[in-house]
């Protein structure tokens, strides 16, 4: 499910509508260890619905104005998470809001000619998330974070968003995570 880039997606709004793609992006054939390779990192795919979870979170709180511990608890509940992906989807949005002020800074020193404000709650959200899991978040190797990132812009961005996102989240890889050259 597409739409426009700034209009509302129903099924992060409100839950209870389903979603119109499987989770993980296209076909839902899973390893029977329940993970993917990205660039040689494990990519767990419990953390994966985890991520998800806590995007929806972040959106329902933004714009619905939703608790962000009963948000947490329905959607952990909709999408079936286990306690280990709860707890880890919990730690994501109470880090990204905790957090957020100094990540909408980062987000727009590296978001030429975009302001956090004026961009579309999906993409603003999922950025928060992944300079939280970045620069605040010690637990995922920066190749999974950009691309878990990615996925979750192509799941429910529109069809610039992986690009705008792999964009900016690229640059703050580089320039904040970067390793002095020896």
């Amino acid at each position: 499910m597409r739409w426009a880039r700034g209009s509302t997606p129903a099924h992060l709004l409100c839950p209870t509508a389903s979603c119109a793609t499987s989770h993980g992006g296209g076909g839902d054939a899973r390893p029977s260890s329940g993970a993917l390779r990205c660039k040689g990192e494990v990519i767990n795919l419990s953390r994966r619905l985890a991520r998800e979870a806590a995007l929806r979170v972040l959106f329902q709180v933004e714009v619905g104005h939703s608790d962000v511990h009963d948000a947490i608890r329905y959607n952990a509940d909709e999408l079936g998470l286990d306690e280990n992906a709860r707890s880890f989807a919990a730690s994501l949005c109470l880090g990204t809001l905790q957090h957020q002020p100094d990540i909408d800074r980062i987000i727009e020193e590296y978001a030429v000619d975009w302001r956090v404000a004026r961009m579309p709650y999906v993409d603003r959200n999922i950025l928060r998330m992944a300079v939280y899991e970045l620069l605040f978040a010690d637990e995922t190797p920066a190749s999974v974070a950009v691309n878990e990132a990615v996925e979750l812009a192509k799941l429910y961005g529109d069809r610039d968003s992986g690009r705008f996102i792999n964009g900016i989240l690229g640059n703050v890889v580089r320039e904040r995570l970067a390793r002095p050259s020896e």
